[in-house]
């Protein structure tokens, strides 16, 4: 049984496959690839993603290839899903957890990984080059006040990791630890990925080597 809402994602990919690869129209392509959806919701869904992903494509591309060591082939399946992912995240409103969840079944093994990866680092701060809780007066996004000089320590405690259970231990363990110690305050700050988007390129902020 199919995830829930996986099947309008799984719609979407074939409508931007169908644009980009066989120069078909959105009209000409939601012919095929929606049929078999259920809902018209989900057709609807499935052609707003696209269409998203369509007419903001360069600024999703460029995104993209701030994450990477090495740009993505344009007709890399990977490239395709996290443009369909930040189109959601971006455009629509959606969730990250709810693009992770919806989104990283339609890949398997390096590619999901690699596409995980990317998304972590355009959305979660904790994965990135510059640390966007200095925003928030160095307030983390649990409420804790937060050491600006031990950048990375989470990053780096979160490594050792081997499953995504163990990384639930940790974190639970660590914010448990800090509750007890009296010194939870609120949950206020939500970890925002920062963007400045030049006439044509996004670019993020990254540490120089000095670490400023």
């Amino acid at each position: 049984m199919d995830i829930p809402g996986l099947p309008a994602r799984r719609a979407a990919l074939k409508l931007l496959d169908a644009v980009l690869r066989r120069g078909e129209t959105l009209d000409q392509a939601a012919h095929n690839a929606v049929q078999g959806l259920g809902p018209d919701s989900d057709k609807a869904l499935a052609r707003a993603i696209a269409a998203e992903a369509l007419r903001w494509l360069p600024d999703l591309d460029a995104l993209i290839d701030s994450a990477t060591r090495e740009p993505l082939p344009e007709d890399a399946k990977p490239r395709s899903v996290l443009r369909l992912m930040l189109a959601q995240w971006l455009r629509l409103g959606t969730p990250p957890h709810a693009v992770v969840a919806t989104a990283l079944p339609l890949l398997s093994g390096g590619p999901k990984r690699l596409a995980h990866g990317v998304f972590a680092t355009l959305t979660y701060s904790g994965y990135a080059h510059f640390d966007s809780d200095e925003f928030a007066g160095w307030i983390a996004e649990s409420g804790f006040p937060k050491d600006a000089d031990a950048y990375g320590a989470a990053r780096t405690l979160l490594a050792g990791a081997r499953t995504s259970a163990e990384e639930l231990t940790l974190k639970t363990a660590q914010l448990w630890r800090r509750a007890k110690s009296g010194r939870l305050r609120f949950f206020g700050n939500f970890a925002v990925s920062p963007a400045l988007r030049s006439c044509n390129r996004v670019l993020r902020p990254r540490r120089s080597a000095s670490g400023t």
